[in-house]
């Protein structure tokens, strides 16, 4: 058990503490309040409110856990459905890591009818359309910086983004985050509504190709 995410990425089997990019935004308004005129010791201690467990996959699987373990699912739970893990805190986020060595993973992240951005997992065996060929428009390559962070917005168009390196955290209204690795790929069309948000997780500057959708 490790105590940031990085430490997963590397191959560990799972970490659990704060997020700590949510600490450092938090920490800027003590910075902001100061610079106002506030007295330091006016102001009061402030607890994280936001934690993160990330499971990678491949690991448990390797080491074999002895018994069926609820994060192991790939999907994002919250605290309440934790069944008493993570210790209760405020607010907690627990995400599951889910990149693994091995082939492409295919998803969609679309508009559901509660107005809400929401990802699923594409089956190709069973997913005809993908298979035949869809009609694009052209291909843009990005390099997004590590750190960078885009807050809610809907997908511009429907597009496929496929990620070449690096990884790619998403974020949806309900709380949840899902990360994305090297060779997932995803058809992006959640272009109404109040979207998602996106972060390069990581050390590394994450790499994209966006191909575009010829029908709209």
């Amino acid at each position: 058990m490790f105590d940031t995410p990085e430490f997963v990425s590397a191959g560990g089997l799972m970490s659990y503490g704060t997020d700590l990019t949510d600490l450092f935004r938090r920490a800027a308004t003590y910075v902001h309040k100061t610079l106002r005129g506030a007295r330091p010791a006016d102001l009061p201690v402030e607890q994280a409110t936001k934690f993160e467990l990330v499971v990678n996959r491949r690991s448990a699987r390797v080491l074999g856990p002895p018994s069926p373990c609820p994060y192991y699912c790939g999907r994002t739970r919250s605290s309440s459905e934790g069944r008493g893990w993570p210790p209760p805190g405020p607010s907690a986020i627990i995400r599951a890591l889910v990149k693994e060595e091995g082939p492409m993973n295919t998803f969609r992240l679309y508009t559901g009818s509660d107005g809400q951005s929401h990802i699923e997992p594409v089956d190709l065996a069973r997913a005809a359309a993908w298979t035949k060929g869809i009609a694009t428009t052209q291909i843009a390559f990005r390099e997004s910086p590590v750190g960078n962070f885009i807050d809610w917005h809907p997908a511009p168009r429907r597009q496929f983004v496929i990620i070449l390196s690096g990884q790619l955290e998403i974020g949806l209204g309900d709380g949840s985050k899902h990360l994305f690795g090297a060779g997932d790929a995803r058809l992006v069309e959640d272009t109404t509504g109040k979207g998602h948000t996106t972060r390069v997780h990581g050390n590394v500057p994450c790499l994209t190709a966006t191909v575009p959708l010829a029908e709209q």
